[in-house]
């Protein structure tokens, strides 16, 4: 069933005890480093986690590019090392 069920970025199909397909927000995204800053301005590590985090809120969060992105999330550890990198 979840060959031809579609789901947005941030979900995943799975198949449910009926046998039918549902979405549901994406239990883990790859490990792959490449940040990106959310309208929600705070920074994921990839654009896999910002369309979960997304999915996880209830809340639309697009990827913001250069000075749009003013408000750091100063907490994420692999930030701050890029930063200092």
């Amino acid at each position: 069933p979840c060959l031809i069920h579609y789901c947005m970025k941030g979900r995943e199909c799975i198949v449910t005890k009926d046998g039918s397909a549902a979405c549901r927000c994406i239990r883990q995204c790859a490990m792959h480093q490449r940040m990106v800053c959310g309208s929600d301005g705070h920074i994921y590590p990839n654009h896999c986690e910002l369309h979960r985090a997304a999915c996880l809120t209830g809340v639309a969060i697009t990827i913001e590019r250069g000075v749009h992105c003013v408000k750091h999330d100063y907490s994420n550890e692999d930030f701050l090392n890029l930063i200092i990198i």
